[in-house]
């Protein structure tokens, strides 16, 4: 491994969020289009830094419709439970809604364990992979209550359903596609090194359709 390759992270900051308007990124789209856009096959084309941006602030919870405002994530009990990694060509990135920005975890392409079983003809340029963080559940609680195990296992994956639904949408105004699918979780969970109270629950392709 290069110990150079992630020597910066990328950043994201509210700054940047704020001076790029959504109106600005927004591509053409006909009105008879879907609410959202799966597809089956992806083409590589990278997408800007600056628009993965505006999407990761919108799945946290951003209002799409004016200025970005203070992080507030529309989950099941209001918690911060699932973290977005980005896994890229050249890398895998966690997101950090509050600072804004891609902190680098590995250096590697972890984008076909991100696919999972049914590995897509074309791979997408981004996977998005939703990992719960059940300390922070557990911290938080439901009505200040300790969470049993069904409970647990039930709320993270509605929060995940949340924000990948979110993607979804922001991914269709954009002229974007998006494939919600499982993923090999085993070997994600050992490749990101996470904690034992992190599990990978399923991932995203996201880019333009082939």
């Amino acid at each position: 491994m290069d110990p150079h390759r992630h020597r910066f992270p990328l950043r994201l900051t509210r700054r940047d969020a704020t001076r790029t308007s959504l109106r600005a990124l927004a591509l053409p789209t006909p009105a008879a289009l879907p609410p959202r856009a799966d597809a089956a096959a992806f083409a590589p084309t990278t997408l800007a830094l600056a628009l993965l941006g505006e999407l990761l602030w919108t799945a946290h919870g951003a209002d799409c419709t004016g200025t970005p405002r203070e992080v507030c994530h529309a989950l099941a009990i209001d918690v911060r439970d699932i973290d977005v990694y980005l896994a890229l060509a050249g890398g895998v990135y966690r997101y950090d809604p509050l600072r804004q920005r891609l902190l680098p975890v590995h250096a590697g392409d972890l984008r076909e364990l991100a696919q999972g079983p049914a590995r897509l003809p074309d791979a997408a340029p981004v996977q998005l992979v939703y990992v719960a963080d059940l300390r922070r559940l557990d911290e938080t609680g439901a009505a200040g209550g300790a969470l049993d195990a069904l409970s647990r296992h039930g709320y993270c994956h509605v929060d995940a359903g949340l924000v990948a639904a979110r993607v979804a949408r922001f991914a269709a105004d954009h002229g974007l596609a998006t494939r919600l699918h499982p993923c090999d979780n085993a070997r994600l969970a050992q490749a990101l090194q996470l904690r034992p109270q992190q599990r990978v629950l399923l991932a995203q392709s996201l880019g333009f359709a082939a």
